[in-house]
């Protein structure tokens, strides 16, 4: 199994690609910033540089704080996430990136359900133009409280869309916290996985730890993912623990997968 780097606010500078590629960086992961802060030059251009040092972008966070919210009731406020997501979603083609990560939705208060639905009318706009481009969305699971905080709920919203262009994105911390336990979330979504965001914590906050330094068996876990083939890289989305080097983390993240 392959796995990224996460690096939420890119540093395009020749020294900072070098440096991750002397860390035996073979992909990352980044934020929404990326493309929302540079003009579609300036994106083809980072790509490329990334690129030729042995770097890819598999897959790209979009936007979720503030009113970044596909699932939220007011129709006005919705239309313009909307809005930010088609650029999004389009920018993402022209770098020529695979895959977005979604959240479903933000907090809920009591109205699931309500959000659901127009969860579902933002999916079915986005997905169209995300099918048009080649990108694939992967929907994210949840922590407690938010829209999606269920695996059954994220897989019945991906189903009733049946493309090969939406799955689902496994966020192993957030199972870890959840209603249900890790291995239970990977069994219920492992068909339509197409990203993974592997952090683990200590059973109650969202912490983002490196894997293995919190709650989570990732002996038995490891196991279990290695019985299918996924051919994209796995994000850890922590970062290296104790302050060590991105190459320590990437090799100890290894040592789980290979046992």
């Amino acid at each position: 199994m392959n796995f990224a780097y996460s690096q939420w606010i890119i540093n395009p500078s020749s020294e900072s690609i070098d440096f991750l590629k002397s860390q035996g960086v073979k992909a990352i992961e980044t934020g929404p910033e990326f493309m929302l802060g540079h003009s579609e030059t300036e994106i083809k251009a980072i790509v490329k540089n990334f690129s030729m040092a042995g770097i890819q972008f598999y897959s790209i966070h979009a936007p979720f704080t503030g009113e970044m919210d596909l699932s939220q009731i007011n129709t006005e406020k919705r239309t313009k996430t909307i809005a930010v997501f088609k650029e999004f979603i389009n920018r993402v083609a022209i770098a020529k990136i695979k895959c977005v990560v979604i959240h479903p939705g933000s907090v809920q208060n009591n109205d699931e359900e309500s959000r659901l639905d127009k969860l579902r009318l933002s999916i079915e706009t986005l997905l169209s133009i995300a099918e048009k481009s080649g990108v694939k969305l992967a929907l994210e699971n949840m922590p407690p409280g938010h829209v999606g905080d269920l695996s059954s709920t994220v897989m019945g919203i991906v189903n009733e869309f049946d493309s090969p262009f939406f799955g689902v994105c496994l966020d192993t911390g957030h199972a870890n916290i959840g209603k249900e336990n890790v291995l239970t979330a990977f069994e219920n979504m492992r068909d339509k996985i197409i990203a993974f965001h592997f952090h683990d914590n200590d059973g109650v906050r969202d912490i983002h730890l490196q894997p293995p330094y919190g709650t989570i068996n990732w002996t038995v876990l490891a196991k279990e993912i290695a019985k299918y083939e996924f051919d994209f890289p796995a994000l850890v989305e922590a970062q290296p623990w104790n302050n060590a080097s991105p190459g320590q983390l990437l090799k100890e993240v290894e040592a789980i997968f290979a046992r």
